[in-house]
C-alpha cells in the first residue's frame, strides 16, 4: 500500500513538473522572452514559478469567492517585484492621508456608466516598455482623447517629447508638469514624427512646423476623483500605487485594500467608470497583453491603491 502511495505521488509532482514546463515553454514564446544562457534562464524560471505559486494561490481564493479579481501570467511573471519597480515605475512618492473618503453614493448627474473608449477618442493601449515614462504616457493618452473629444481627428501623440524637452526622463516624472512642457513648447509632434525610443534622450527635437495637436491649459480634479468630473471632461490623467498584486493583475475587479494609499508610483489614465458594479476603468500603459487588454477595474470609493487622489485632465 505504501509504495502505491508513494508511486502515486511521484506520478502527481511530474505530471506537476510536466505542466510547468509547458507553461515555461509557452510563456517564453508569447511574450518572445530570451536568456543570455543556461544559467540566466535558470534564474528566471526560478522567479517565474515562484510568482506561479503565488497566482495559483491568490486565483483560488478568487475561485471561492474570497477576491474579486484574478491573477494571470504577463510579461512580467519572471521578474521579482523589485526589479519590475525598477524597470516600470516611478520611486514611491508619499502623500498625505485623505481626511474624508467617499464611503457612500452621492448625488450625481452623471449617468451610472460611463466607458470613454466606446467613443473612438482613445489610441490603442501603448507599451512604455522598460522605461519609467508613465507619467509621459499617461499624459499624451487624456492630451489625445481631450484633442479628439474637441472635434479633431484622432492623433496618436509623441511621449518621447516629453521625456526628451521636460522635467521627466524614464527614471520618473510628473504629470503636471508634463502638461506645462506641452504648454511651453507649443504642443505635440505625432508619434510617427517623434518615435518613442523607451530611453532618455539627449536634447529636445520638438519641431513646432509638424505640431501635431496642442491644449489650452490643464485642470486639476479638487479633491476626490468622481464619476463627474469623468463623465463631464474626459479620461483623467492619475496617480496610483501599483504594488505586487497590480503586477499580476488579470481581471476582474481589483479590491486589494493592501496597497498603499497615501503613496503613489505610477501615472495612468482613468477612461470611465461603472457606479452599479462600482468600478472605474483605468489604462494602463504596459501594452495589450497585460490585465483586461490593457486595462484594469478598480473598486469606487475606497481610494484603492491611492487612485482617487490625483487627477488632472487637459483643456483644447
Amino acid at each position: 500500500m505504501k509504495l502505491l502511495i508513494v508511486a502515486a505521488l511521484i506520478a502527481i509532482a511530474a505530471g506537476a513538473s510536466v505542466g510547468r514546463n509547458q507553461q515555461w515553454e509557452d510563456f517564453k514564446v508569447k511574450f518572445g522572452k530570451g536568456f543570455r544562457d543556461l544559467k540566466h534562464e535558470f534564474q528566471r524560471r526560478a522567479v517565474f514559478e515562484s510568482n506561479l505559486n503565488l497566482i495559483e494561490a491568490h486565483n483560488a481564493k478568487f475561485e471561492n469567492g474570497i477576491s474579486s479579481y484574478k491573477m494571470g501570467i504577463n510579461q512580467f511573471t519572471d521578474m521579482t517585484y523589485q526589479e519590475f519597480s525598477n524597470a516600470m515605475l516611478m520611486d514611491p512618492r508619499p502623500t498625505a492621508a485623505l481626511e474624508v473618503m467617499q464611503s457612500k453614493k452621492i448625488e450625481s448627474s452623471a449617468p451610472a456608466q460611463k466607458d470613454w473608449r466606446d467613443d473612438g477618442i482613445l489610441n490603442p493601449v501603448k507599451d512604455q516598455a522598460s522605461c519609467g515614462s508613465c507619467w509621459a504616457f499617461s499624459t499624451v493618452g487624456s492630451t489625445e482623447a481631450a484633442w479628439a473629444r474637441a472635434g479633431n481627428d484622432l492623433v496618436s501623440l509623441s511621449e518621447q517629447e516629453l521625456v526628451d524637452c521636460g522635467d521627466g526622463d524614464c527614471n520618473g516624472g510628473w504629470v503636471d508638469r508634463a502638461f506645462d512642457t506641452i504648454l511651453a513648447k507649443g504642443g505635440l509632434n505625432l508619434e510617427s514624427d517623434y518615435p518613442y525610443t523607451a530611453h532618455n534622450g539627449f536634447s529636445c527635437k520638438y519641431d513646432p512646423a509638424t505640431k501635431a495637436a496642442e491644449i489650452s491649459g490643464y485642470e486639476k480634479v479638487s479633491g476626490s476623483i468622481s464619476a463627474d468630473t469623468v463623465y463631464e471632461n474626459g479620461p483623467h490623467s492619475i496617480y496610483i500605487y501599483a504594488n505586487s498584486n497590480f503586477q499580476h493583475y488579470d481581471s476582474g475587479i481589483f479590491d486589494d485594500e493592501s496597497c498603499p494609499k497615501y503613496s503613489y508610483n505610477h501615472a495612468v489614465i482613468n477612461v470611465g467608470y461603472d457606479t452599479d458594479e462600482g468600478y472605474w476603468i483605468v489604462r494602463n500603459s504596459w501594452a495589450a497583453s497585460w490585465g483586461e487588454a490593457g486595462h484594469i477595474r478598480i473598486k469606487i470609493g475606497s481610494n484603492i491603491c491611492n487612485c482617487e487622489k490625483y487627477a488632472w485632465y487637459p483643456n483644447v
